[in-house]
Order: structure tokens, then sequence, then C-alpha cells
């Protein structure tokens, strides 16, 4: 019950938040990258936020990420909350994936459900989801295994 609460409620906020092209134009800072490498194993609940966030380690519990660009390709043992404005995930989550954006690609292996709410949702072809699949967006692309 608190995964929906989060994803239909504090998703939508975390987007606007950190993902406003409007604030970008009017603020100019530095660019905010935060990696976890390839061979960084994170043991724990993982959250952070960027312009830039790629996880390419193993994060050993539940992952909350937001910002412009987020990109997934490593493993994790959990749970994925992710808000961006482009997201992609090409690695493998354990649990469920929960994922807000503009634009969303997932070429990931997902152990039990996932929910995607964007603007262009593709779901490769190459992707498999063991649970359920909720999904809300303007372009929706599904060529993968559900």
């Amino acid at each position: 019950m608190m995964k929906k609460i989060f994803v239909f409620v504090f998703l939508p906020i975390l987007l606007t938040l950190f993902v406003n092209p409007v604030l970008a134009q009017n603020n100019p800072k530095p660019q905010k990258t935060v990696i976890v490498s390839e061979n960084e194993v994170v043991d724990g609940n993982y959250y952070n936020a960027g312009d830039l966030v790629e996880i390419m380690g193993t994060i050993n519990g539940d992952v909350y990420v937001a910002g412009g660009q987020i990109i997934v390709s490593g493993v994790i043992n959990g749970d994925l909350l992710a808000a961006g404005g482009t997201v992609t995930i090409n690695g493998s989550v354990t649990e469920d994936v929960r994922v807000a954006g503009g634009q969303i690609y997932i070429d990931a292996q997902v152990g039990d459900d996932l929910s995607v709410v964007g603007g262009n949702i593709e779901i490769s072809n190459d992707a498999f989801v063991g649970g359920g699949l909720q999904t809300a967006g303007g372009n929706i692309i599904l060529s993968g295994q559900v």
C-alpha cells in the first residue's frame, strides 16, 4: 500500500522538483552527477538525486532515485522507484519497479511487478517482467514478456 501511495503521490512531486526544464533554463548551475560504479556494492537502501544518476554496481536493498537522466545497468536486489526526465533500465531488479518520467526505456529483468507512467514508454523485446504490468503514457511500445 505504501509503495502505491509513493508512486501516485510522491513520485510526481519528486519529478516536478528535480526535472523542471524551466528552472534549469533560468537558473544555470553545475551538473550534479551521482554514480554507483561497476564494482561498487551498496548494502542497504539507496537514496539519491542528481542531474545524472547512474547505477552500474549492485544495490542490496531498495533504490529511490530522481534526476534529469537515470540509467540503471547494474543489479538491484530489492525495489526500484525512479522519477526522471529520461529513465533507462538495462540491468536486473529482483522485486518491483516503479518509474515515472518523460522518456522511459526498459530492457531489464524485473522479478515482480512493473509500474510505469510517462510520455514515451518502450519495453524492449528482451525485457522480462515476472509479475504484473501497470502502465499509462502517451506512446507505449510493449515488446517484452510479462
